[in-house]
């Protein structure tokens, strides 16, 4: 199914089959896409990979270890909703990672548009736990432990691998190429 916004990329031919029918079928006349630098692509694409990989191992962990400010709604709720963007920052990783330039119009979108959006509000989402952490630390000292430390700790690694992610967007720039050969 194409969306409506690349709806003019494609075009409706018409052929007939053997049996007499008519077969129609929708063929790509958009815009070709490829890396401005691919040196940097490939780097930025194998940073996003470890990214990814290395957000759920920390997603994940934190949730583990037993702590005491991590049961504060305020604490463990914004984090648990970072897996979200989370999950968006992987599927663009898996898209810069498999989809081999020339790329079309929708997929350049895709990973050009998705990042950013994904990535700030992560960020935001690691960082209001790191936040209650330090309103517990203050006004509650006798509610934390070690279990406390390791959520901080990793928390703050989420908050550092959606940072980096977001800083690799630069590598995936994309440029207008000419039209694929068939």
């Amino acid at each position: 199914m194409i969306s409506r916004k690349y709806n003019n990329d494609y075009r409706l031919t018409e052929t007939v089959t053997k049996t007499g029918r008519i077969r129609m079928d929708a063929v790509y006349v958009g815009a070709w896409f490829d890396y401005t630098d691919r040196a940097a692509a490939a780097r930025a694409r194998l940073v996003l990979g470890v990214c990814a990989l290395a957000g759920w191992a920390m997603f994940v962990g934190a949730l583990f270890p037993m702590s005491g400010a991590s049961r504060l709604f305020y604490v463990v709720l914004p984090f648990v909703f970072a897996a979200l963007p989370l999950w968006t920052v992987t599927e663009t990783a898996f898209l810069a990672l498999t989809k081999k330039p020339p790329m079309i119009h929708s997929d350049a979108d895709r990973l050009l548009t998705r990042m950013p959006k994904a990535c700030l509000p992560g960020m935001i989402l690691c960082g209001v736990p790191l936040l209650g952490e330090l309103g517990t630390l203050l006004f509650a000292p006798e509610k934390l432990n070690r279990g406390d430390i390791v959520f901080c700790a990793l928390c703050a690694g989420l908050f550092a691998v959606f940072a980096l992610a977001l800083l690799q967007r630069r590598g995936l720039d994309l440029q207008e190429t000419a039209p694929e050969a068939d």
